[in-house]
């Protein structure tokens, strides 16, 4: 019993900046629980620099008493006061390094942002920090109404906590409905953005939504409708799921260093069959392509080789996830004829 008291106490006399390292190793609760150990801990987990609030992984305390609010409600207020609790005492001596929450858009979200927002009001920098936005319906259960209501939930958000969005380098938003202001708001306030997706986000028009931003290099859109990429100097990587059957998915504009498509869908008989020399113009010439079919229709028409040439002549990787039978081999046999600097090919 000696001995193992004397180890705890030759390891807490090694330095704070130490032991935080050692603490940043651990998940949050892992951390917190450490500050039982005696009073040399007890500040050390409000100060680790790697904060992770996840509420899939979030787990509520259970005292036995019963709520009138959902679970997702309540594991949505843990994470707030989780989210308090850590960045309380934060201010410009106290740096994060990465931080990750993900949490539901719901009337609790309010409570998650402004932590953040009131952490860098005092002075407190975060290096990468992640907000994951997930819908409190599936997607593809959300009605019209369900779209307004999260997106004023979002942008009341976004208005009330500017400094927590304008730290963000990543954001996943999930069954809002945006429009062409509600975007440029977002953009503009998001001024370190690297990564943006967005899932079941339409503007609930026929006009494109136009996305211009000086920083982010991934863009994922799901279930979206047009989106123009007008001024995106830094994309690298695009990836286009499940758009909107009778409209084209994407306007290309200046992408100097785009890179990278995925393309995936599983289309039904309403959809508009896409030809891809279209879909990629002059300004969107590929290195890495890669196209899902998850059901038996194609939803791209072939082309030969000569109207393919010109969009495909830098593509390096080529990846065929289910693609038919009945038109795979002609299909592949156009792509590899198009593109003479092919060195992958995948299915």
């Amino acid at each position: 019993m000696q001995e193992v008291e004397q180890q705890e106490d030759r390891l807490s006399k090694l330095p704070d900046d130490i032991l935080l390292s050692v603490l940043d190793r651990l998940d949050v609760r892992g951390a917190a629980r450490s500050s039982i150990l005696s009073r040399r801990w007890r500040h050390l987990p409000l100060a680790i620099s790697r904060i992770t609030l996840d509420v899939k992984r979030h787990k509520l305390k259970d005292d036995g008493s019963k709520s009138a609010l959902s679970k997702k409600a309540r594991t949505n207020l843990s994470v707030a006061e989780a989210a308090r609790s850590l960045l309380a005492r934060r201010d410009q001596r106290q740096a994060v390094r990465v931080l990750y929450l993900r949490f539901y858009l719901g009337d609790e979200t309010m409570g998650i942002v402004r932590a953040v927002d009131d952490a860098m009001a005092r002075g407190c920098s975060i290096g990468k920090a992640t907000f994951v936005i997930l819908g409190e319906k599936i997607d593809t259960r959300c009605t019209d109404e369900d779209l307004a209501g999260h997106a004023a939930r979002f942008l009341s958000c976004l208005d009330a906590c500017p400094r927590a969005f304008a730290g963000l380098t990543t954001l996943h938003v999930e069954s809002v409905k945006l429009g062409q202001p509600d975007i440029n708001n977002l953009l503009g306030t998001c001024g370190r953005l690297k990564s943006l997706s967005l899932l079941n986000c339409d503007s609930g028009r026929d006009t494109a939504l136009v996305v211009q931003h000086p920083r982010i290099a991934v863009l994922k859109l799901v279930t979206c409708g047009t989106i123009q990429l007008r001024w995106l100097p830094e994309l690298v990587k695009l990836t286009c799921e499940c758009w909107l059957p009778s409209r084209d998915p994407l306007l290309f504009g200046h992408v100097p260093r785009f890179r990278t498509l995925v393309l995936a869908t599983n289309c039904t008989s309403d959809y508009k069959i896409l030809r891809l020399s279209e879909l990629l113009d002059e300004n969107a010439t590929v290195r890495e392509l890669w196209m899902g079919f998850d059901s038996e229709r194609l939803w791209i028409q072939p082309e030969g080789p000569r109207q393919l040439a010109p969009r495909l002549s830098n593509l390096r990787i080529l990846n065929l996830q289910k693609i038919p039978e009945e038109c795979g081999i002609t299909w592949t046999f156009f792509l590899l004829e198009a593109a003479p600097l092919l060195e992958e090919l995948d299915d």
